[in-house]
């Protein structure tokens, strides 16, 4: 029996986004006398609803690129090549189905080359690394970028991967959570769940604005192994700032606890070690190490706000008053030993991330930021660092002060509008309030950016 066109289409979104998704569709023809007016008359529509109108908009256009492929399909010769340009295929289409659609979009590869936009990590995740272009803006131009230039090459020679190529790896890395890093004007790399939890938190406590504020894309590695993902971001293939946030695992607890760690210290020498042959002469790369691990560091950086956070955390996870008043006497009066055997079994009786999470309850306005992570932060969003966000920060900044202090400051903040007068403003911040975590940030904004506000 000849298929119908209806069959046709039908079968090409069967393909496309397969059974589970895909609107069953139907082709009737009603014909007048007036051959002239047949066109007139061919519709299409749902098989269950009478007008194909009562479809959502992303079923519609994906009816239409079916369509296009057919007529491609049918139409197709030797001589000439079927382009088919789609812009943001995402839009009103549920995730499974972006996916599926996608990677379904391979089977026209034959005759019609396709090429599509996006800003869908759903999309990315299931691309081909190879496939993948990435345009920057540079002032008035913009540049394509290929992550995938010069990869296995780079892998076979400084990884020492040999049955693996170094392209495969990062595609199965990349899915939809980590993809972000392809969308990023920065991205920062970090180890566990404690990280990708807490320092967004932090951050955006802190200075006032988050890391998408920033253009930050902030990745959990789920190891230490940073190199394979930190090879994307070079002058050959993306360029952009890539920081990567690790510990230097400096034990500080007694040898006797059970907390201590035998060999960590030796092995966060090795990785700070290979980070820098590997990427001390790359200008997109930059390590940033955390003295011994993010958990301690946080609790050490500052005696009294960021202790009382933790001290909240003891209260809530802890049921026995004595286990409570011990830990939050370590974390209050103890030695820096102390704090961090506390803080360290906190974190492992919780679970690294649950902790974190817990923790991020409690941060506000008075938070101490580890430096390391400052300057990774100013690293990253280095290139996209502007006047208006650091007059966003100084705004949010001053707020945090009481009623009477820097009046004259807040006054003049409000009424600067125009770009000299912030940054007229930003730079009095700066004088007046050398303590102030903006200031300490804007530090490593001057050193990585060569005194943008100068």
């Amino acid at each position: 029996m000849k298929q119908t066109l209806a069959d046709t289409a039908y079968e090409k979104l069967l393909d496309m986004i397969g059974m589970v998704y895909s609107p069953e569709i139907i082709l009737e023809s009603g014909l007048k006398d007036d051959i002239n007016s047949l066109s007139r008359y061919l519709f299409m529509k749902p098989s269950k609803q009478n007008d194909i109108d009562s479809l959502g908009l992303g079923h519609l256009n994906m009816i239409y690129m079916a369509l296009k492929i057919v007529e491609y399909e049918v139409n197709r010769t030797r001589e000439l090549i079927n382009i088919m340009i789609i812009e943001e295929p995402e839009a009103h289409i549920h995730t499974h189905i972006q996916r599926t659609l996608f990677d379904k979009l391979k089977v026209t590869k034959d005759y019609t080359q396709i090429i599509t936009t996006t800003h869908s990590t759903h999309l990315a995740e299931v691309s081909e690394i190879r496939n993948v272009n990435i345009l920057k803006s540079i002032g008035s131009k913009s540049i394509s970028m290929q992550p995938s230039q010069g990869l296995d090459e780079f892998g076979k020679k400084n990884l020492q991967l040999k049955n693996l190529t170094l392209s495969d790896c990062v595609e199965r890395y990349l899915d939809s959570k980590r993809s972000v890093l392809l969308f990023s004007k920065g991205v920062v790399l970090v180890e566990g769940d404690g990280e990708e939890i807490l320092i967004p938190n932090i951050i955006k406590v802190a200075l006032g604005v988050s890391l998408d504020e920033l253009g930050i894309g902030l990745v959990n590695v789920g190891s230490v192994s940073f190199e394979y993902i930190a090879s994307l971001f070079c002058e050959e293939r993306i360029q952009r700032s890539c920081a990567i946030v690790t510990d230097e695992d400096i034990q500080i607890v007694e040898n006797n606890s059970t907390l201590h760690k035998a060999g960590a210290e030796k092995r966060g020498k090795s990785r700070k070690i290979k980070l820098e042959n590997l990427y001390g002469k790359n200008l997109w790369v930059e390590p940033f190490y955390a003295p011994h691990t993010l958990e301690v560091d946080f609790a050490l950086v500052d005696e009294r706000a960021n202790r009382d956070y933790i001290s909240k955390v003891i209260e809530l996870n802890y049921v026995d008053s004595d286990t409570i008043d011990k830990h939050k006497d370590n974390i209050e009066n103890g030695t820096d030993a102390a704090c961090a055997d506390t803080v360290l079994t906190l974190a492992r009786d919780m679970g690294k991330g649950w902790y974190a999470t817990t923790l991020s309850n409690f941060i506000d306005m008075e938070v101490s930021v580890p430096q390391y992570i400052l300057d990774a932060i100013a690293f990253a969003c280095r290139e996209v660092i502007s006047i208006d966000i650091v007059f966003k920060m100084i705004g949010y900044s001053l707020s945090c002060y009481g009623e009477g202090e820097n009046l004259d400051l807040k006054k003049e903040i409000q009424k600067a509008k125009t770009q000299g007068e912030k940054k007229d403003s930003i730079k009095k911040f700066r004088e007046e309030c050398k303590d102030n975590v903006v200031t300490k940030f804007l530090e490593e904004v001057d050193w990585h950016c060569m005194g943008w506000c100068e």
